[in-house]
């Protein structure tokens, strides 16, 4: 496996495990914070899927 697959193939699983756990995010969750400085949850999930483009 060349070192351009090895990446490709770290970053799918990446996503995946991340896909997984936002799924399982209760919508009721959507809106919390860590803090008040923090963005929201949904905001931190919007905000991955927007660096992928």
């Amino acid at each position: 496996m060349t070192q351009s697959e090895l990446i490709i193939l770290n970053f799918t699983e990446i996503r995946r495990r991340s896909i997984k756990l936002w799924r399982g995010l209760p919508e009721s969750y959507y809106n919390w914070k860590p803090d008040e400085k923090a963005m929201t949850a949904i905001e931190m999930v919007r905000h991955v899927l927007e660096a992928d483009y």
